[in-house]
């Protein structure tokens, strides 16, 4: 039956049958508890000899001395999240352990995205035009009131005893930008009880995805709550396994926030003359060392986003030499600009990581020549210009990258004869396409999507950012010469773009 297709007086006569059927149900005085995830009295119970159980203050020192009276450990107590990497068959390392229910967390994670984006952001969420979630239905309302709260579009998706319907989940998360997340509750899903299939874990774990930030919500609350102890118990495979053996790269955003300590620039003379807090290389370094231990000890493909220091390009070229699957990138503006070339307390220098002292920007080419850093990239973040021409101690973080990448490129690299034409080819197309495994791109073959940009390296002009196709004009290179231009960009084999 569909109501969309009832007349009103049907309407009103089903609503009235129903509520008759309803006040007769009360009336048998029946008393069912439908609620899950709500402990038992056998439970409670198991409890009871937990809440005596700190007799000292001995007794509250997690390993390596920590006291949990106190703030404790931000990533959550070792021990707790040993017991929980057994149950949830998550490796210790990408765990945490936070002081409130699931909900909160996920709520906070979501409203961050909102206002800050995450590792594959262009920009906050809440500045793009619309954000939209996959919502399996029926499902979990408290999800779905976190999309409502945050002004995000729900799509709902049939929910199978498979799991949501995966057809029309790939579909839309390929086909469009602003699809950002979907939830998922795998096993028991609130309220069927469905549990999802292998092949459903699977193809989410392998899932192509237009949004570079697309993110699944993992909401395994009931992974343990086994709702029949004398039958068979449903399992599911682990996503992040999944993700690792379909080859699925992690990105680094190299930055140790604790750090960072309010600092705009980077930490030398410059920013002490301009009166400027600073921002040291080893807010980067200690995350880039980090992230490759991590990644010698679980074997997964790491990428370094954006790297500016000169100890960086040491430890990626220490990874590579004992054979880690590490590689890296860096950005125009951190190898054709260093903290010299800041004249003034302009927010359009502002940009993280921020410009770097003389001695790692050459450190940067060098390790572009050697082919220890692999990608050049932009990190293209386009502000409006109340949020850019102002004070760096109130600007936001970030450059307009994709007009000036190409021509930058070629004249601090390839004109001084630091990479050639083909090296400039590979870091910028062939390289991030393979990072990606993205095989019908990053090369001019037979059988390849024709994404080609037709460069001319011998027209020379100034950087006009009144100019840029952009609505952002943020950039400190307004008015340097440059050598090589874009003279057409195709995609797909169509042209979207030809200078005039």
């Amino acid at each position: 039956m569909q109501y969309s297709q009832l007349t009103k007086e049907e309407l009103v006569a089903l609503k009235a049958g129903l509520e008759l059927e309803y006040k007769a149900i009360l009336g048998e005085g029946l008393s069912l508890d439908l609620s899950r995830g709500k402990p038992g009295k056998t439970q409670l119970d198991l409890m009871t000899g937990m809440l005596d159980c700190i007799s000292s203050a001995d007794d509250c020192i997690a390993e390596g001395g920590i006291d949990c009276r106190n703030y404790g450990v931000l990533d959550g107590i070792p021990e707790a999240k040993r017991l929980f990497s057994d149950l949830l068959a998550v490796p210790v390392e990408n765990l945490f352990i936070g002081g409130n229910s699931s909900l909160k967390l996920m709520y906070a994670s979501v409203a961050r995205a909102m206002l800050y984006g995450v590792v594959g952001s262009e920009k906050p969420w809440c500045k793009l035009d619309k954000v939209k979630f996959i919502c399996p239905a029926p499902g979990y309302d408290r999800h779905f009131a976190i999309c409502e709260s945050l002004g995000i579009e729900m799509i709902y998706v049939p929910m199978l005893p498979t799991g949501p319907d995966m057809d029309e989940v790939e579909r839309l998360a390929a086909s469009d930008a602003s699809v950002k997340g979907i939830w998922c509750c795998p096993k028991y899903s609130n309220p069927d009880g469905y549990t999802y299939s292998d092949e459903t874990v699977e193809r989410l774990a392998a899932m192509p995805t237009a949004a570079a930030d697309f993110r699944i919500f993992w909401d395994n609350a009931y992974v343990v709550h086994h709702l029949d102890f004398d039958g068979e118990m449903d399992e599911i495979p682990s996503l992040l396994n999944l993700a690792k053996e379909n080859g699925i790269s992690v990105f680094a955003h190299c930055e140790d926030i604790t750090m960072v300590e309010g600092g705009v620039m980077h930490a030398d003379e410059k920013a002490k003359a301009l009166g400027l807090k600073g921002i040291t290389n080893a807010v980067e370094d200690v995350i880039v060392a980090r992230d490759i231990l991590l990644a010698k000890e679980t074997g997964v493909r790491l990428h370094l986003c954006h790297c500016s220091t000169e100890d960086s390009v040491k430890l990626v070229e220490a990874a590579k030499k004992e054979g880690l699957s590490v590689t890296a990138e860096v950005c125009p503006h951190h190898f054709a600009m260093c903290t010299d070339d800041i004249t003034e307390d302009d927010g359009n220098f502002k940009m993280n990581p921020p410009l770097r002292g003389r001695r790692d920007m050459e450190a940067l080419k060098a390790g572009l020549q050697a082919d220890i850093m692999d990608v050049i990239a932009t990190d293209h973040a386009p502000h409006s210009a109340e949020e850019k021409n102002c004070s760096m101690a109130k600007a936001f973080f970030g450059i307009v990258g994709l007009e000036t990448m190409a021509s930058l490129t070629y004249t601090e690299l390839v004109e001084p004869g630091i990479l050639t034409p083909m090296q400039m080819a590979e870091k910028t197309s062939y390289n991030p396409a393979q990072i990606l495994g993205l095989t019908e791109k990053g090369a001019i073959a037979e059988g390849k999507v024709a994404d080609i940009v037709v460069f001319d390296p011998n027209i020379e002009y100034t950087i006009d950012k009144d100019t840029f196709f952009s609505k952002g004009k943020n950039t400190p290179f307004h008015g340097r010469k440059v050598k090589g231009d874009v003279r057409y960009t195709l995609v797909d084999g169509n042209v979207v773009y030809e200078r005039n």
